[in-house]
């Protein structure tokens, strides 16, 4: 039941979540306003830069994501195929290529190996 003066739903004059129907409010959806728990199975929420928490609620997290599709730069991608094959692609830890790297493993590899059977 829906209280008209305060679009809430309602049960024995208690304010209920509007998606499970079973625990008391907490936030209120800032897309259309419905009242949801803090439940992770009825809203989405995350922090913005000033410290506000932006709440969304299961079904416009839905609505939202099924507009959302994946935008794929062709320019970057053909660059960085072009890197790896010519081994410029730098290891994250150091500013060695990944060919330099892979050299100095095999030379390590093979020292190990002259070691061992020294």
């Amino acid at each position: 039941m829906t209280n008209m003066y305060t679009g809430y739903f309602t049960l024995k004059e208690k304010e209920f979540c509007t998606i499970c129907e079973e625990q008391e409010f907490s936030e209120l959806c800032d897309k259309c306003g419905d009242v949801v728990c803090a439940d992770t199975n009825c809203c989405f929420t995350y922090s913005l830069e000033n410290s506000d928490t932006y709440v969304l609620c299961k079904i416009c997290l839905s609505k939202i994501n099924a507009k959302l599709r994946v935008e794929i730069d062709i320019g970057k991608i053909s660059t960085l195929k072009q890197k790896i094959k010519d081994g410029t692609t730098y290891v994250s830890s150091s500013k060695r290529t990944l060919s330099q790297e892979r050299r100095l493993s095999k030379l390590d590899a093979e020292n190990a190996n002259a070691l061992i059977e020294t």
